[in-house]
């Protein structure tokens, strides 16, 4: 299942704070309340943390959202959170976490958006340019650049069987195909692979790339969010600093365990290439995408 924002600033969460975890027995568009709490915190515990709403085996269409807490309400052993209204109802049986306020929800957001930041480029490509008949010059869209391969769609629908082009340029925000080898019909898409950064996550829905793997996303998160903390904290939390020591080491280890693949460009792919000696050509040719 792929990643969303919501779902990795749970995966903090869970790493450097108090999260919570239950099945809701009851809930609406602004409230979850769990009646079968054992020991429940004190009213207000968990006021200005984030509570996120799970997949479970209840109705509600919530799953995968979540939301800062305005108040925790607790009645013998129901616990009750309030929060801003959603776009459907929680209803009994869905799942949910709540963590402390000590990390609001828009720093766990931050972080994890820092962190991917951080990890810097990863493999994308664009399918929004056409072709047109024996035009050599296409102009790459704004947020495209750094390309690294370039293939034309054999059919304008679905399968779209793309094939690779040879004999192309990146130049000044262009695509420039050598006279002779442009393509020769109006309206095939080109796919157009390059490496750039990963787009800033806004909603919790938004999804995290593929290419960025959990584990290393939320050690690397953790260290942004827990150098935030020590700013707030000083040394009044000194077991920040074990916790920071940590999270460094896991993400260098993640890093080195789960690395984003890079894209080569490949000779059989490549612009015509002047100038190489063979083994240079071997280095070339030795990946692909």
């Amino acid at each position: 299942m792929a990643e969303t924002l919501a779902s990795a600033t749970l995966a903090l969460a869970r790493l450097i704070t108090d999260v919570s975890e239950g099945i809701a027995t009851s809930g609406s568009a602004t409230t979850v309340a769990d009646t079968s709490a054992y020991n429940p915190d004190p009213d207000d515990y968990w006021n200005n943390g984030t509570i996120w709403l799970l997949a479970g085996s209840g109705t509600g269409l919530n799953t995968g959202k979540s939301a800062i807490i305005s108040d925790y309400d607790v009645t013998g052993t129901t616990g009750t959170w309030t929060f801003a209204t959603l776009t459907a109802l929680c209803a009994a049986g869905d799942r949910y976490a709540v963590a402390a306020p000590d990390y609001p929800r828009q720093i766990l957001r931050q972080a994890v958006n820092q962190a991917i930041s951080a990890i810097g480029n990863i493999p994308q490509q664009d399918i929004t340019v056409p072709t047109v008949a024996n035009q050599e010059r296409y102009t790459l869209p704004a947020t495209v650049w750094n390309v690294k391969a370039v293939q034309m769609a054999s059919s304008t629908a679905s399968p779209y069987y793309y094939v690779p082009q040879n004999h192309w340029e990146e130049i000044n925000g262009y695509i420039y195909f050598k006279t002779g080898c442009e393509p020769a019909t109006t309206g095939y898409i080109l796919r157009i692979w390059y490496e750039a950064p990963a787009a800033e996550l806004t909603t919790d829905t938004g999804a995290v790339s593929n290419y960025i793997h959990i584990e290393r996303l939320k050690w690397e998160a953790a260290v942004h969010a827990l150098y935030w903390r020590l700013g707030k904290v000083g040394t009044d939390e000194p077991i920040i600093n074990a916790k920071l020591a940590l999270a460094k080491s896991e993400a260098q280890r993640m890093a080195m365990l789960h690395p984003i693949p890079r894209l080569h460009q490949d000779f059989k792919y490549a612009p015509y290439v002047y100038g190489y000696h063979d083994d240079e050509l071997e280095d070339i040719n030795r990946v692909s995408l």
